[in-house]
């Protein structure tokens, strides 16, 4: 006969050995880091919105990455002016929930070192100058007061390719090194560009260059606890490379042409393992998203920039997609934007995919957002309050959709390359938590229709199905299914403009 108090010991040793590991915190190695695991709740939100919006908002502002005397005017000229006189955090809270986002923020950092936090590192942030305003600390307040998570997204880029060798002042003033960065590479020759095929020459970013970043970003988490914080492609410098060909899905296919400008692994795992430890401290589930290769696979969440997919992936991803046609980010008068109707179907398309979609959504330079901007922000919003169930708190199943639409361009930029453009016959599915069939027509497929992935001679098995509803709509449908495919007559009156959700009970 067993010994209950042998069983017992060994139950007791069994569960603190786990709650010891669960509260065990993480260690500056990739091994370590890679046992967190992407939050819940962000794979249940699907839908964010941030922001492009600071100095480069202003139309004299042109990027400066690919010319030595840009910007026209120089952003030192360019603070003072951003004033942000309409910027009300509340206001940009409520339009956001509105739209039937779950998480939301602000591009905390972008391009050069003019930082929308209060900071003690630096007197160029929107507290000591500008605005005169802790704009991120103000929509952490207010996003968390509406029940939306807090995105912080830091966009480094420029700030250590400003040309310092050109003898410009502007660059080489000492008192500009905040917004600037510190001055380094003089030695080069003043026509030296700062394209990307020039950035080789530059010097590795120092140690003391690196501790003034990780200063930063770990004030911003500390100061604000961001539940997701995203970082553009110079945290690895890997995205850069795979563009210009020089990498190729993590191999190396020209081999004296490589330099990746980011940062050090060490400084990488330094941030990453602060901001973890500091969550699992607080009790928070957060996520670290990052580009391409810049930390090895799943460390955190993976971004695809103004693209999509074309494929089912195994690991969740999230793609920003800009509201304007032809990938522009910050505001700019006359820029035409996309759709109600656009944003929709690439919602669905990212979901079906085990995708996760941030909407950019561009201020104006004042902190206002343009009206037409805010109708297509409550279009999208109005559609989720009807479809919701088809896209919040689902997984993708087994088959993404179906239909005739092949997207001309997938990956990082695929979107102002070939923005995609969905219609008749296309299908995305999604899955409920009760194994609920969800699927999403891009377009109203007439009366009667047909899903082909649905026959009993695909994934379904004879009798599967229980009920077939039109969300939305206050008739019921008439369905029959066989072999080939489930056949669906649909009410005359539609339950909503843009895509058409049906929900398949099993």
């Amino acid at each position: 006969m067993i010994n209950k108090s042998i069983i017992i010991v060994g139950l007791c040793s069994f569960f603190l050995e786990i709650n010891a590991q669960e509260s065990k915190s993480y260690e500056p190695t990739w091994r370590s880091v890679r046992q967190h695991q992407i939050p819940e709740w962000l794979l249940d939100a699907k839908f964010g919105i941030y922001t492009h919006w600071g100095l480069k908002s202003f139309p004299n502002y042109r990027r400066s990455k690919y010319k030595v005397d840009e910007p026209q005017v120089p952003l030192s000229d360019l603070v003072p002016k951003f004033t942000a006189k309409k910027f009300d955090a509340s206001k940009w809270a409520k339009l956001f929930k509105d739209s039937g986002a779950r998480f939301a923020g602000p591009t905390a950092q972008h391009s050069h070192g003019f930082l929308l936090w209060d900071s003690e590192f630096t007197e160029w942030d929107s507290m000591d100058k500008g605005p005169k305003k802790d704009i991120t600390g103000e929509l952490a307040i207010a996003l968390r007061a509406e029940g939306l998570k807090l995105l912080v997204s830091y966009h480094f880029t420029e700030w250590y390719r400003y040309p310092h060798w050109s003898g410009d002042p502007e660059y080489t003033d000492e008192s500009k090194t905040g917004i600037y960065g510190p001055i380094h590479d003089t030695h080069l020759p003043p026509e030296f560009g700062v394209k990307n095929k020039d950035a080789k020459y530059q010097a590795k970013r120092s140690d003391t260059f690196q501790q003034l970043w990780l200063n930063r970003m770990d004030e911003l988490c500390r100061k604000y606890n961001p539940d997701v914080i995203w970082f553009d492609y110079q945290f690895g410098g890997t995205l850069a490379q795979e563009n210009a060909g020089i990498l190729k899905g993590g191999k190396l296919m020209k081999y004296d042409d490589i330099y990746l400008r980011g940062f050090s692994e060490q400084t990488q795992l330094s941030f990453i393992t602060n901001y973890y430890n500091q969550a699992k401290n607080l009790g928070k589930d957060v996520e670290f998203v990052y580009k391409t290769f810049d930390v090895p696979p799943g460390v955190g969440m993976r971004n695809i920039e103004n693209g999509i997919l074309d494929e089912l992936t195994y690991d969740p991803w999230m793609t920003d997609i800009t509201m304007y046609e032809g990938g522009s980010w910050f505001y700019r008068e006359g820029v035409k934007y996309r759709s109600a109707n656009e944003m929709i179907d690439l919602l669905a398309d990212v979901v079906s995919k085990n995708g996760v979609m941030l909407l950019n959504v561009p201020p104006k330079p004042d902190g206002s957002f343009d009206a037409e901007a805010e109708e297509i922000l409550l279009e999208v919003g109005k559609w989720l309050e009807v479809n919701g169930e088809a896209i919040y708190n689902t997984r993708p199943w087994v088959i993404y959709g179906e239909g005739p639409t092949e997207l001309e361009a997938v990956g990082h930029y695929s979107e102002q390359k070939a923005a995609a453009k969905f219609g008749e016959g296309d299908i995305r599915f999604t899955l409920g938590n009760d194994n609920t069939i969800y699927a999403i027509f891009l377009s109203w497929p007439g009366q009667h229709l047909r899903i082909n992935a649905l026959g009993t001679r695909g994934r379904l098995f004879p009798g599967e199905i229980k009920n077939v509803e039109l969300i939305g709509a206050k008739q019921p449908v008439q369905w029959h299914s066989n072999p080939f495919d489930l056949q669906v007559t649909l009410p005359n009156e539609r339950p909503c403009n843009h895509a058409y959700v049906l929900k398949i009970t099993r």
